[in-house]
């Protein structure tokens, strides 16, 4: 027993961990790969609690290439811990045994031949071709600029109608982030066929070539992610059954981003969802920098870093949807702004969570619409 615990002693876990790389293990053995780059890396699965719905979502971020932390349950870890849980062995030790190759070099069998170069060409080569389609895209929204039925739903005060102030739409086509279309499919077809071509659009994956129409036809919306690698298309007015509101398309590098207009000295930064409550915020007279996440399930922790960095920002407001469901009696979006609000701390970025009485903030500006109120956010009026 005594020669068993020190040859177990003899065990160099420090050099096991310097050995192997986490995020190659990760990717061998969750089955999906790594986003990100540089110090945080993340993952849409984790090895204690399994994999999101949502294979573009944060599950885990990796830090350093050295551990792990996840954001749906309690794990963490470093690559030892999750060859434990990966492989089903008994024991942290047991773990760095068979990584110190006690069992006849399991981890590298297990990992598949790779070419990086060649996937890292091909991913860049993807990307190109987006960023070649929502370039044409962009310049061709230019024309429709003031597309009615699009600017009512944005604007008007009706039922559904999102109540923003019309310069602040104009800004954001200003900025290159909000595309109108024809609302009307098929000339919204001509207009594609005409700007990007069929071939482009089929290569892209904007249209199946089993269907008469690109399903983005029928979302004259659009909304275009910074670096022109992604877009989002969005159905104005009622969604038929069995469609989805809004699609994206291509890479997500970046989340939505609206650089704020006020003194750098007093500049924070506000996290909501998608590019309605950015505008909404805008119309609220909120002058700091918002980042709207394109999906809570999308959120990745280097992004706040990378903007904090680049923007000095010196705190962040947490400003998600407050919407309790009826029958789980949860509320998925506090639920995810105490995880943004987690993967801040885990960091040291400053943040606090400040959510809407009910609703989002477009419900805020709807409703004070429909009350004939001014917009008002800390007592500045707009």
């Amino acid at each position: 027993m005594q020669s068993r615990q020190r040859e177990d002693l003899r065990i160099d876990t420090d050099a096991i961990r310097e050995r192997y790389s986490l995020v190659d293990f990760l990717e061998s053995h969750l089955g999906v790969k790594a986003r990100g780059h540089g110090k945080y890396v993340s993952f849409s699965a984790c090895p204690a609690c399994g994999a999101s719905k949502d294979p573009m979502s944060t599950r885990i971020s990796v830090r350093n290439d050295s551990t792990y932390k996840c954001f749906s349950c309690p794990d963490q870890g470093d690559v030892i811990h999750a060859a434990e849980l990966l492989w089903g062995l008994s024991s942290f030790l047991e773990a760095a045994k068979a990584l110190a190759g006690d069992q006849g070099g399991r981890y590298q069998s297990t990992l598949p031949k790779r070419d990086r170069a060649q996937e890292e060409a091909d991913a860049k080569a993807k990307t190109d071709l987006m960023r070649t389609v929502f370039s044409k895209l962009q310049l061709a929204c230019q024309e429709f600029h003031s597309e009615p039925v699009v600017m009512q739903y944005l604007t008007g005060t009706g039922k559904g109608e999102r109540c923003l102030p019309i310069g602040v739409v104009r800004e954001a086509q200003k900025r290159g982030m909000v595309g109108f279309l024809p609302s009307n499919a098929s000339a919204a077809k001509k207009v594609l066929m005409q700007a990007i071509g069929k071939d482009l659009l089929q290569e892209s994956g904007l249209w199946k070539p089993d269907k008469q129409l690109p399903g983005i036809a029928y979302r004259p919306l659009v909304f275009f992610l910074p670096g022109m690698s992604s877009a989002e298309f969005r159905v104005v007015g009622p969604v038929k059954d069995g469609w989805n509101k809004s699609v994206r398309y291509g890479s997500l590098e970046y989340p939505y981003w609206w650089e704020g207009t006020g003194e750098t000295s007093d500049l924070q930064a506000m996290v909501v969802e998608g590019v309605i409550d950015m505008l909404s915020a805008v119309a609220m007279g909120w002058r700091g920098h918002i980042m709207g996440l394109p999906g809570c399930n999308s959120v990745r922790q280097e992004w706040f870093v990378a903007a904090s960095d680049r923007y000095e920002v010196k705190r962040w407001v947490i400003a998600l949807d407050n919407d309790v469901n009826t029958e789980s009696g949860r509320n998925p979006g506090q639920e995810w702004a105490a995880r943004v609000s987690e993967m801040m701390t885990d960091v040291k970025l400053p943040n606090y969570i400040h959510a809407p009485e009910a609703g989002d903030l477009n419900d805020i500006v709807r409703g004070r619409a429909a009350q004939g109120l001014a917009l008002t956010v800390k007592g500045r009026t707009k």
